[in-house]
């Protein structure tokens, strides 16, 4: 657990990018050329960690959002989505990108919702 934290928050720190749903190589992405953390975006691509914000667009300087996050640590764990087909949270809507990954980490006690629903 203490490497897994430890990984996911240097990635956070380090990467700070997007998960959409295609398949990605990092030679597509023509905003990294240059980018000092260039050899780690080409890991965690590699790996299939993370992709970009759209098919040439990694934007290693954006801020992670929460849905970026979440299917981060489902790629890592290596979770199969296609089970997480509804929404625990009225705020998620399911069908968009990030409503599996989210509804695996809220089945998987690693994210909760606040109020009800």
């Amino acid at each position: 657990m203490r490497r897994l934290t430890s990984l996911l928050l240097a990635l956070t720190l380090v990467l700070c990018t997007a998960l959409p749903a295609f398949a990605a190589d990092a030679a597509q992405f023509t905003d990294i050329d240059n980018h000092w953390a260039k050899p780690y975006m080409e890991q965690v691509i590699a790996d299939g960690l993370m992709n970009g914000i759209n098919e040439t667009t990694f934007a290693p300087n954006d801020s992670m959002t929460r849905a970026m996050f979440v299917t981060m640590l489902a790629a890592y764990d290596g979770a199969d989505l296609s089970e997480y087909t509804g929404s625990s949270f009225t705020d998620v809507a399911e069908g968009k990108w990030y409503a599996p990954a989210v509804e695996w980490a809220y089945k998987n006690n690693i994210v909760s919702g606040i109020g009800e629903g």
